[in-house]
């Protein structure tokens, strides 16, 4: 596979946040300043009355300055959501997106981040420039380059209100493809197929865990992201999206399997059958084929020692 062959806004939205975080191998300049995640996919309405929802909203308290921004691995940005982003007002974000004042006295930038190309349907996009094109001499965003070939970030139009923003981008920010952490799993593009692979494994990991009772809820904030308190983040258009898809997706999964899923309707929750507390080759086999495109669980599998 071309080492470009996809695009990822997941991967992009993962290294802002990773970047708010202390964590072994991965950079965390932002953590570092002083910056927390505030909000991801976080919908509100700006001061001409349309709808705006970033990607990801990060702040600085001690700085009150606050940065939202939206990841882009696709040929350009609309027109439309530039200007959307551009009649954001400060009481936008007091008034609908409910952030204190404080939060953000010094003020607030809007920055595009986005990968240098990518391929979609086998056609190479040079993703940045475009982006660029839509931006320069427009708008004042702020727009941050992932080359992810080279393993760098870096600022490559125009500047933050925080100069240490600046200062950090305005050289480059090293970035270990390989430790790119896997903290915000899926949103609301993300098909149900890919919600049923997410469940199976996680219900792999409750039969480890000896929880054989889950409700819908438990397993929508698994599916979106195995680190607790990640979910309280999402906002709610998003976190709804993905429950029904979580929803639906065990329904089919229980429809293949019934004979290993129960939907308690007085307790309301599912219940996986005594018969997984032990489970036999067969029955892992079982759960493991019901994951497409033949993804690879076998680590997963192991740890039950079959």
């Amino acid at each position: 596979m071309n080492y470009f062959s996809y695009r990822d806004e997941n991967e992009l939205l993962n290294i802002i946040i990773g970047l708010t975080l202390p964590r072994t191998g991965f950079p965390s300049p932002f953590y570092d300043l002083g910056y927390k995640v505030m909000a991801i996919e976080q919908s509100f309405v700006n001061g001409k009355g349309k709808t705006v929802k970033p990607d990801i909203i990060i702040a600085n308290q001690d700085k009150s300055i606050l940065v939202l921004f939206e990841a882009k691995s696709g040929k350009n940005a609309e027109l439309e959501q530039l200007d959307n982003y551009y009649n954001i007002k400060s009481k936008d974000l007091i008034n609908n997106a409910g952030f204190n004042r404080e939060l953000f006295d010094k003020g607030f930038n809007v920055s595009y981040f986005c990968y240098k190309l990518t391929f979609i349907d086998e056609e190479k996009v040079l993703a940045c420039e475009n982006l660029i094109k839509s931006i320069e001499d427009k708008y004042d965003y702020p727009v941050i380059m992932f080359n992810k070939e080279d393993g760098f970030i870096s600022l490559i139009l125009n500047e933050y209100i925080d100069d240490e923003l600046n200062t950090l981008f305005n050289g480059i920010l090293e970035i270990p493809t390989d430790k790119i952490p896997g903290l915000l799993k899926f949103d609301q593009h993300t098909t149900k197929q890919e919600i049923k692979n997410e469940i199976i494994r996680n219900i792999l990991s409750y039969i480890l865990k000896d929880k054989l009772e889950f409700t819908i809820e438990e397993l929508t904030s698994d599916v979106i992201s195995p680190y607790s308190g990640f979910e309280k983040l999402i906002g709610s258009q998003t976190k709804k999206a993905i429950k029904n898809k979580v929803k639906y997706a065990m329904r089919d999964i229980s429809k293949e399997k019934s004979d290993y899923f129960n939907w308690n309707s007085t307790q309301k929750c599912w219940e996986i059958d005594e018969s997984l507390k032990d489970p036999n080759y067969n029955q892992l086999n079982a759960l493991k084929n019901i994951i497409s495109n033949g993804e690879n669980i076998d680590g997963q599998m192991n740890i039950f020692e079959i």
